[in-house]
């Protein structure tokens, strides 16, 4: 999902330098993080929320973890940490807050649970200069801590690195005027990346010192930075309307490959199991694999929000439709003789099963030919474990099947299913029930074939009535010979 994320970059496709868009996104091998906006408070100001998708998760999902009033400034990962660094409070500019969360996976409610369970873990604060404030650039992750890059007032620059709970400050190359510099990671060593005009300049950290500057000419402007499987991967902007993305080392750089991104699409380089990939934010968050080989990008795969619960809401809703059928039963209660003529007897249960597979073969003609449905849908529901759009599958199959049948009964009070067995709809009496009776029954009935584990209220005695039956007064039943209508009045 999301699989996913690091450093989102708008697009202008113009003659100018590419500009920077304002996602945060860090990725890795088992967990992808990102801080997007999501909802306007009433003065306007977005809401900004920590989302994380793991390799353990529905494909295609993500969680919202945490929210803020105020955006983050910089975002990274690491195994199952982020980091990430907060803007700094009014009356103390110069220190800027630091804050860590961790995830787990938890197999009994079979989603990711974050540490602490409320808030942020707290870390020292980054202390910069009173006269000149840092503020936060870049971050990464390395096997020892998190390191930023600070950038001051004047041009200036620093970093600092968190070792055994204390920020240390990391002595800072000297730079062209004018250079735009990041910070980037490759086999846990830093590297700062300056851009000036259309020239490259990478320093690596060895021990205290730093070995370079390697110029890299005629590349264009760095667009984006992401540290993928452990190795610095550098998009730039090497004509005005193409991108590439390329290894960076020191003897040169690795081209991975280049394309030409669409006009104003806003897109983002991401670590993603180890490969390189796009994503991007509109109206919702995609993400697109990228061929290193091949240098082509894959097709757009969509991310939408998983359950804020702690558990799958399937489950919620069991508990509550469960409670609420089982409570609708026992009001109404069932009658303990059924005043039905002599010569009709309850649907045996057997062939009532068989009368419903009939009466859904339309709809397992249109799930599983039109809609990609299979055969183990009905097993997976059976025990809520189908996902969100294996239950849109799922829930058109009921309501295909559920509208097919209610058609037949208001018309003549049976289904086709039933009309085979020799059955029909009747109320307790023995009376053709009306069509209000049928359209409860109808409801009631389709909310249990969506959750199939409620059909343990069904078909209890004297009259075989499932819980939608007895809500609505109403029997399945079939002729009898009348010896077996004297054996049920005896």
């Amino acid at each position: 999902m999301v699989r996913l994320l690091v450093g989102l970059v708008t697009m202008s496709l113009m003659v100018a330098p590419l500009k920077a868009a304002d996602l945060l996104v860090a990725g890795g091998e088992n967990n992808a993080w990102f801080v997007v906006p999501e909802k306007a408070t009433i003065d306007g100001v977005p809401e900004w929320a920590l989302a994380h998708h793991g390799r353990q998760d529905e494909p295609g999902v993500y969680h919202t973890l945490r929210r803020f009033d105020q955006k983050p400034t910089t975002l990274a990962t690491l195994d199952h940490s982020v980091w990430l660094t907060l803007q700094p409070r009014q009356d103390r500019p110069a220190q800027v807050p630091v804050r860590v969360l961790r995830v787990g996976w938890n197999d009994r409610i079979e989603r990711y649970i974050a540490e602490p369970r409320t808030g942020l873990g707290v870390l020292p604060d980054i202390q910069t200069d009173v006269g000149s404030p840092g503020t936060p650039v870049d971050m990464v992750a390395t096997s020892t801590g998190p390191a930023v890059l600070l950038s001051h007032d004047g041009g200036t620059w620093s970093v600092q690195r968190l070792r055994r709970g204390r920020w240390e400050v990391v002595d800072v190359p000297t730079m062209d005027p004018g250079s735009s510099l990041r910070l980037g990671l490759d086999d846990d060593r830093l590297v700062l990346v300056a851009s000036h005009d259309d020239n490259v300049d990478l320093w690596w950290q060895e021990g205290t010192d730093w070995t370079g500057p390697t110029r890299y000419a005629a590349t264009g402007p760095v667009l984006d930075l992401a540290t993928v499987g452990g190795r610095l991967v550098i998009s730039t902007q090497p004509a005005a309307e193409r991108v590439a993305l390329a290894y960076a080392q020191p003897g040169g750089l690795a081209q991975l490959g280049s394309w030409s991104p669409a006009e104003g699409d806003s897109w983002s380089v991401l670590a993603l199991r180890g490969r390189p990939a796009l994503g991007r934010v509109g109206e919702s968050l995609e993400v697109s694999a990228f061929d290193p080989l091949t240098g082509t990008q894959g097709p757009w795969m969509s991310y939408q929000p998983g359950s804020p619960l702690g558990i799958g809401v399937w489950p919620v809703l069991v508990a509550f439709t469960a409670s609420a059928i089982v409570l609708l039963v026992l009001l109404r209660g069932r009658p303990d003789q059924l005043s039905l003529p002599a010569d009709l007897g309850p649907l045996p249960p057997v062939t009532r099963l068989l009368a419903l597979f009939i009466d859904a073969l339309p709809g397992l003609v249109v799930v599983f030919t039109w809609g990609e449905g299979e055969f183990r849908l009905l097993i997976d529901a059976v025990f809520l474990s189908l996902d969100a759009s294996e239950w849109v599958i799922y829930a058109t199959l009921v309501g295909i099947t559920c509208g097919w049948t209610l058609a037949w009964e208001l018309l003549v009070a049976t289904s086709p299913g039933k009309m085979l067995a020799g059955a029909g709809l009747v109320r307790e009496d023995g009376s053709r029930p009306s069509g209000s009776r049928l359209i409860l029954r109808t409801l009631l009935k389709g909310m249990i074939l969506l959750l199939p584990v409620l059909a343990v209220t069904a078909l209890r005695p004297p009259g075989l009535q499932s819980a939608a039956d007895q809500a609505a007064r109403i029997v399945v039943v079939r002729s009898q010979p009348p010896a077996e209508a004297s054996d049920e009045d005896g």
